[in-house]
């Protein structure tokens, strides 16, 4: 028995559509909110913990001396006196 042209093209769609790349989120929006939430949580914490721990946060210009780092001489490796 020989199949007809659309039998065969059903086949044919069917057996190709398994390895279609799907569009979208493939996760879900619910995974989406859920990192969303995670991300703030930490977000916030950390800014408790600088908040507590009275920590700076670093914008402001550092005020340091910078000393010239002096570097020794270097010897003569070639010669054997």
């Amino acid at each position: 028995m020989q199949k007809s042209k659309e039998d065969i093209q059903k086949e044919k769609d069917e057996f190709l559509r398994q390895f279609v790349v799907p569009e979208g989120n493939i996760w879900g929006w619910k995974f989406s909110l859920f990192g969303l939430g995670l991300i703030l949580f930490l977000s916030l914490w950390l800014v408790w913990l600088h908040y507590k721990r009275g920590v700076p946060v670093g914008f402001e210009e550092q005020k340091m001396e910078v000393n010239p780092m002096i570097l020794p001489e270097k010897t003569d490796t070639l010669n054997y006196e």
